[in-house]
């Protein structure tokens, strides 16, 4: 068991899904600690009780995750450092712009024409925009279904544990699906 299971053991996360929560798609400069906050908000807010409840807990933290990583790297994309990043500019070059636009060094040409108007680099890198926007969709497609999802296994859940007859509990699902 890794860190983040151990974190997690108070919670009761069936043995056979524990592989799950080990190798965490976390980059760089993620930090861990934020990632389980999460998911221990999630198990808070949701008390799983059952392997389907966990997997759709954790499902569900990762597309949150990605979602804001997405608007980050979104948001980079319309300020044109990815881009002017990818368009020849070294590393170096482009973590020393950053280092000035955060204010940790001075620029030496502190010309209005270096920095990039919004609207040019809105223009300038529209199919990347596009193409961000469309993984956010489909991430935000997927944590609705997610969401859906919790609440008809928690629904039906409920139901088993009044003791709700077979065919009503079918029904929920039949009705759901076909909503969907």
């Amino acid at each position: 068991m890794r860190a983040s299971i151990k974190s997690l053991s108070d919670r009761n996360v069936p043995k056979a899904i524990e592989f799950l929560f080990e190798d965490q798609p976390l980059l760089s400069s993620e930090r861990r600690e934020d990632y389980d906050a999460l998911l221990a908000g999630l198990i808070n807010a949701v008390g799983p009780n059952n392997e389907i409840h966990w997997i759709l807990l954790k499902d569900l933290r990762d597309l949150i995750w990605d979602i804001q990583r997405e608007r980050k790297i979104r948001a980079e994309i319309i300020a044109g450092r990815v881009v002017a990043a990818t368009r020849g500019s070294t590393r170096s070059e482009f973590l020393r712009q950053r280092a000035i636009e955060k204010g940790e060094i001075v620029a030496q040409v502190t010309s209005s024409e270096s920095q990039p108007n919004l609207a040019q680099s809105i223009t300038e890198n529209a199919p990347h925009i596009e193409a961000s926007d469309r993984r956010l969709a489909g991430y935000e497609a997927r944590r609705y279904a997610i969401l859906q999802q919790l609440l008809l296994f928690s629904n039906v859940f409920e139901m088993m544990s009044e003791g709700k007859d077979s065919k009503v509990i079918e029904s929920a699902f039949t009705r759901k699906s076909a909503r969907q």
